[in-house]
């Protein structure tokens, strides 16, 4: 299980799928599993094609600071910012190959 230090919590990370096919990241406690965050947002395949292994991150609002925590902890790598504004940071990324093999495995929700 893929591990990150998010704000106070350690969190175990989650690969999911939106109903759309996109993938999604959760986190949730590591100690008793409480959901901690949504790490990602899912807008329509016409707008951001996807991948399984990219996943659009959402770095604002409750979630500011999760873009470096997952990029700290290797879970993701970034591609390209599509909103820079402040109040909506988003960010394009990709779940490196080996990563995601990892979380595919253990994929525990769907949005």
């Amino acid at each position: 299980m893929k591990q990150v230090l998010f704000r106070n919590w350690l969190c175990n990370v989650h690969l999911g799928k939106y109903h759309n096919g996109r993938s999604a990241l959760r986190l949730t406690d590591a100690v008793n599993n409480a959901p901690i965050a949504t790490c990602t947002i899912n807008e329509p395949l016409h707008q951001y094609p996807t991948k399984d292994n990219w996943v659009l991150i959402k770095n604002y609002s409750e979630n500011k600071g999760i873009y470096k925590a997952l990029l700290d902890a290797g879970v993701i790598e970034p591609m390209m910012d599509i909103n820079q504004d402040e109040s909506h940071h988003v960010i394009l990324c990709e779940i490196p190959t080996d990563v995601y093999n990892k979380l595919e495995e253990n994929k525990t929700f769907n949005g």
